[in-house]
């Protein structure tokens, strides 16, 4: 079994700055390791992976050429995966009236997307209906990366949380979050 770390490693040095290292920004997001961008030469994670996603799941075509892109066809393009693919409609009383149960959460360590996107939908869902909080929670994770990864601690026993909320009314106020070396070796 995986070594646990028992508590996230956090630094900070000023509040003033969120770019500044050491700031406000790093203790959020927490840093990125180096080898994520340079061993694919792109110039950022979030580059590499929107210029990724074009290629692939946009225009199914792998010699996609992001340079060569004309954007006055963004929405065309887009269309198809953007009618699955968004969840914009704060109008959530359909699937609070079938006694739905969601949980948004996001990590700060994100670079694919924002965080602040997903706060600003939970605000949408908040100013919509006032009674969100009986279906809807929001949690963020500091240092946690797109889905999974990073400095922060990203492991959740989301299961048991939703299903004490669906089975046996016990929404979930706080969570429990675990940070895991995944570099240890297996004995």
């Amino acid at each position: 079994m995986a070594k646990q770390q028992t508590r996230p490693h956090f630094s900070w040095h000023s509040s003033r700055s969120r770019g500044a290292s050491g700031g406000w920004y790093y203790w959020v997001t927490g840093p990125l390791s180096p080898s994520l961008i340079e061993e694919q030469e792109f110039p950022s994670v979030a580059f590499a992976l929107g210029t990724e996603f074009f290629r692939y799941f946009v225009f199914n075509d792998a010699a996609w050429d992001y340079s060569t892109y004309d954007f006055s066809t963004f929405e065309t393009d887009s269309y198809l995966l953007s009618t699955f693919l968004n969840s914009t409609n704060p109008d959530l009383s359909a699937f609070r009236d079938r006694n739905g149960k969601l949980i948004l959460w996001h990590g700060w360590g994100d670079a694919i997307l924002t965080a602040y996107a997903t706060i600003d939908y939970y605000e949408q869902v908040a100013e919509h209906d006032r009674r969100h909080r009986d279906y809807v929670r929001m949690y963020l994770l500091p240092g946690v990366m797109h889905c999974l990864g990073g400095p922060g601690p990203g492991s959740v026993d989301w299961l048991s949380t939703i299903v004490d909320w669906v089975e046996h009314g016990r929404a979930p106020e706080r969570l429990v979050a675990r940070k895991f070396d995944l570099t240890a070796e297996l004995s």
